[in-house]
Formats: C-alpha cells, structure tokens, sequence
C-alpha cells in the first residue's frame, strides 16, 4: 500500500536572482570540464585511437569540432546534443588508462583560461552566498514535475491526512538539501505552493546533519 508525493531538490527553491547567479557557477564548471575534456581528446589523438561503437564510426577530430563549434560553446548547456556528450564521455572512459592525468593536472593549474573560470565561480559564489544569507522573503515553489513523484507507504501520517492509497497527493513534500542557508528559510519559514503554506512537520536526525 503506498501513495505518490513529491520529492524536491532545494535548489527549486531558488529565487530569479539567486538562480541566475546558480546557473553560471553551474555554467562556468562545465566549461572547465570541457576543456578538460579537448585535453584527454588531444592525447588519445595523439595516440591514434578512433571512437567506435555498434551504430556508428567517429574520428577524434569530428569530436573536437563539436567541441569547439560556435553553436556548442554559445548554446545553453541543458540544450546540448546529450547523445553526443555521452558518446564523448564514454569514448573517454573506456580509454581512460591511455590518458595522462598529470598532464590534464598540470594543465588545469596552469591554463590561464582555466584560472580566470575559477575566478568566476569563486566570485558568483561569494555573490550566492550573500544572497541566500540576506534573504528575507517566503520562498515559493513554481512547480512540481511527474517526475518528483515517489512512493511512500500507508501511515498513521498519511492516513490522519486522508491521502488515499495509489493516489497522487500534494499534502506532504519531501525537500532534500544541500544548502544552509536555503534550508534555514525553509525550517524557519516553510514555503509557499500554490497560494497554499507549507511548514516544516519533521526530518530524521540524518536529513539535518550538515
């Protein structure tokens, strides 16, 4: 006997602001980690290796075009060819012992590229934190996707709540954190959904540790 609620990230919570700043810490680290990735590409060139696969053929330098193509590097990360990201990422991983890692360690402390992306999420961080801080308003949660959805069983919770068994219910949300401050809000002020508050009911010793 179970009933389906929702399960949330924190990081929904966001405000416009706040998230705008969220996005390009997120943007920024997945730069870095492209420029790691044309550093492990180069050396597997230089060692001649092909990517292969059961449905297709694609050469190390077709590969590095995507990377470096105007429409990949000015295009949203979330609107990717996620196919081809992962051919690349498992091309990788499947020649991951032919790969130099104190060479792409010593060309991430060293590029000047690399440097001034850290600069930036250091900076937006710094800009985050101060904002999640001084935040004084109810946060709102915008909406909630098919997706959120889990089971919970039958309880006594449930049951003094009249949430029906197999049926779909907004009476109780679960937040997973990983943010303090954030956090702090919601435990001191709950959220709000729908035009409706939510309030803090309980979270086990483990989901409150920091």
């Amino acid at each position: 006997m179970a009933i389906k609620i929702s399960s949330i990230n924190i990081r929904r919570f966001y405000r416009e602001e706040e998230l705008a700043f969220a996005n390009k810490i997120r943007e920024v680290q997945t730069r870095i980690e492209d420029s790691k990735t044309l550093e492990k590409l180069q050396q597997l060139k230089d060692e001649n290796i092909l990517y292969s696969d059961d449905v297709s053929v694609l050469t190390l330098d077709e590969l590095q075009d995507y990377f470096l193509s105007e429409s990949f590097n000015n295009k949203d990360i979330k609107f990717r060819d996620s196919k081809k990201v992962q051919l690349i990422k498992n091309f990788i991983k499947k020649n991951e012992k032919l790969i130099n890692n104190s060479e792409i360690d010593e060309f991430s402390r060293n590029s000047e590229e690399l440097k001034e992306y850290r600069k930036n999420i250091k900076d937006c961080s710094e800009t985050l934190k101060s904002l999640l801080k001084n935040n004084k308003a109810v946060r709102k949660l915008e909406y909630i996707y098919d997706s959120d959805l889990v089971a919970l069983s039958q309880s006594a919770l449930t049951n003094a709540l009249l949430i029906e068994d197999n049926k779909e219910s907004n009476k109780i949300v679960i937040v997973t954190s990983d943010q303090e401050y954030m956090m702090r809000d919601l435990i001191n002020d709950g959220f709000i959904y729908k035009d409706k508050k939510y309030e803090l009911y309980s979270a086990s010793a483990g989901q409150l540790r920091k």
